[in-house]
């Protein structure tokens, strides 16, 4: 469960992310978060993932207080969250298994449970033949296939994707549409921004329209139609 209670954010330069947000996004549902660019999406997902603070309100995530996370607990609290980039973020100079690799080591697991985990989670997203190639030997598709096998190697309840089709072309887009999709029927929370309006379109998911960082509640429990 994720529940905004009154959330607001502002930042220092005097932009507000988000005001007086309310709503609720349950266990195991896909959500669309629809708007234009600096509409409010990435400040939604960044204040799910604790990579923002909030400036005011209650958000709970899976029973956990984000706001009174610390710096000591807060690295905990982000490994059950998965969190795929619009722009990729992989390492150049590592492999596909080396980069789907490098996150878990990061958490400390050990070498046998790091090789297990990212084989699975490859072999998941379709590379499995890619395991010792470069990023820059692969498609824009196959490196956000390679982000999300790194988002989702350590199994998070939670998985974040702010514009992860954005720099891809429409049939990129329906691959990786159709991989989140399959985590989504496999149990996992999936909360995908994006400015695609074509992407959700026919899609059986909830969306949340954000505008000025302003959610309407008639959108909250709505989907769209085109």
């Amino acid at each position: 469960m994720i529940e905004f209670t009154n959330v607001s954010k502002k930042y220092p330069n005097g932009v507000t992310g988000l005001h007086n947000v309310n709503l609720s996004i349950d266990n195991g549902e896909f959500v669309f978060i629809i708007g234009q660019s600096g509409a409010g999406k990435s400040s939604f997902l960044k204040l799910i993932s604790r990579q923002e603070k909030l400036t005011s309100g209650e958000l709970v995530v899976n029973g956990t207080n984000v706001a009174k996370l610390n710096r000591f607990n807060v690295y905990g609290f982000r490994r059950k969250i998965g969190v795929i980039y619009q722009d990729f973020k992989l390492l150049p100079k590592l492999t596909v298994y080396q980069n789907v690799a490098f996150a878990l080591e990061a958490v400390g697991l050990p070498e046998r449970e790091v090789r297990q985990k990212a084989m699975r989670a490859i072999s998941l997203v379709g590379l499995g033949e890619y395991m010792l190639t470069y990023p820059n030997q692969l498609s824009g598709g196959e490196q956000q296939r390679v982000a999300i096998a790194r988002a989702i190697a350590n199994e998070p309840e939670i998985i974040i994707a702010d514009e992860p089709t954005g720099n891809l072309d429409p049939e990129n887009s329906q691959q990786i549409m159709t991989i989140l999709k399959k985590l989504n029927k496999a149990g996992k929370t999936i909360v995908m921004a994006t400015h695609n309006y074509d992407l959700i379109d026919g899609e059986d998911c909830r969306v949340i329209k954000v505008d000025q960082g302003i959610i309407d509640r008639n959108e909250v429990m709505g989907y769209y139609e085109s």
